[in-house]
């Protein structure tokens, strides 16, 4: 029975640091500043001004791929091998996918305002100044995808932008997901005031 003790305290004293080690971990503010490039996100780090907002579960039902039309994204992201296509990841809604020939995935994704909000307070998150009415950077992931998350009004949208993990490219990543969001949002936002029941 003490040997049983004993082992369980010394399996204890091994996972606590490992589990502290878990912890998620904050961005220095040298990595929350500015990123500075031709399409430049502007970030803040003054996490008490975020406030959570009304919203709703319901997801737009405009079709995503209507959002940015292949020339519009080609003009972005460079040629794209096919038509865009409906699918991808988007939490709780749709999403359109574009795929260009080098070296970039995009999704385009339609969510609730409500999810918009939740995501909002993840840890690691970065605030971006100047697109719809809030907009953020979720962590990145080990590849370096770009998750942009953007919101105005009743509406909100999710880019994801994948390629490989070149330090070359995590900019350009950047300057694309915000070009599309941006343009996402405001034809989404026109296109829910056309029909309110969206």
């Amino acid at each position: 029975m003490l040997s049983r003790i004993a082992v369980y305290f010394v399996l204890l004293s091994c996972l606590l640091p490992a589990i502290s080690a878990c912890r998620s971990v904050r961005l220095d503010a040298q990595t929350q500043n500015v990123i500075q490039a031709s399409g430049s996100i502007e970030t803040t780090t003054d996490t008490t001004k975020i406030k959570l907002r009304e919203g709703s579960w319901k997801v737009s039902e405009v079709a995503p791929c209507t959002l940015i039309n292949k020339a519009e994204a080609e003009a972005v992201m460079g040629l794209l091998k096919d038509e865009p296509k409906s699918g991808g990841t988007a939490i709780d809604g749709t999403a359109c996918t574009y795929i260009a020939h080098e070296p970039f995935i995009v999704t385009i994704g339609i969510i609730s305002t409500n999810s918009f909000e939740v995501r909002k307070f993840d840890s690691g998150n970065r605030m971006i100044n100047n697109l719809g009415d809030e907009a953020y950077i979720t962590s990145s992931n080990a590849f370096e995808d770009v998750y942009l998350l953007a919101r105005q009004e009743r509406v909100a949208v999710m880019i994801n932008v994948a390629a490989g993990s070149w330090d070359e490219e995590k900019v350009e990543r950047y300057r694309i997901a915000k070009t599309l969001a941006q343009a996402a949002l405001t034809r989404l936002l026109l296109k829910a005031s056309e029909n309110p029941d969206n």
